[in-house]
This record gives C-alpha cells, sequence and structure tokens, in this order.
C-alpha cells in the first residue's frame, strides 16, 4: 500500500506519485546498511561532517589512505659541480 502524507503535511508541489516516490527512495536507502551509518554519523555531529571526513570514517577510498599515510619524500639533494 502505498505512503500517503496526512493532509496538509508535505512539500508544496508533490502531486501523491512525486511523495509517494520520494518517501520509496529515501526508505529504500536506509535499507542499505553504510547508507544508514552515514545518515546517523551526519545526524549525530554537532558541526557537520565533510565528504572526505565521511569516506574516512567507512574507509569508502582507500587509495586516499595510502596516500595519507605515505611519510614525506626525501629531501632534494644538490647535485656536486
Amino acid at each position: 500500500m502505498p505512503f500517503s502524507p496526512p493532509s496538509g503535511v508535505g512539500p508544496a508541489g508533490l502531486d501523491h506519485d512525486e511523495f509517494s516516490a520520494a518517501v520509496t527512495s529515501v526508505t529504500s536507502a536506509f535499507g542499505d546498511p553504510t547508507r544508514r551509518d552515514i545518515y546517523l554519523l551526519i545526524r549525530d555531529s554537532t558541526v557537520g561532517v565533510t565528504a572526505g571526513e565521511v569516506a574516512e570514517h567507512f574507509e569508502l577510498h582507500p587509495t586516499s589512505r595510502a596516500t595519507t599515510s605515505r611519510s614525506s619524500p626525501p629531501a632534494a639533494t644538490s647535485s656536486s659541480r
């Protein structure tokens, strides 16, 4: 059975089918454990969360982790004349 918003509730301009599709989309996203955890991380933050912080927290981009854990390259040496 499709979800119907209570009378007078919901963004102006959305018809019943558009609202139902939006609700379905949101509930589907929360069916994915990682998406739900990302939402909870953002919700619990008092200062906001950047995309980079989300990626780092959930280890979504292992290549960026490798880049940040590398040590600095050796200092350049002057060539002798």
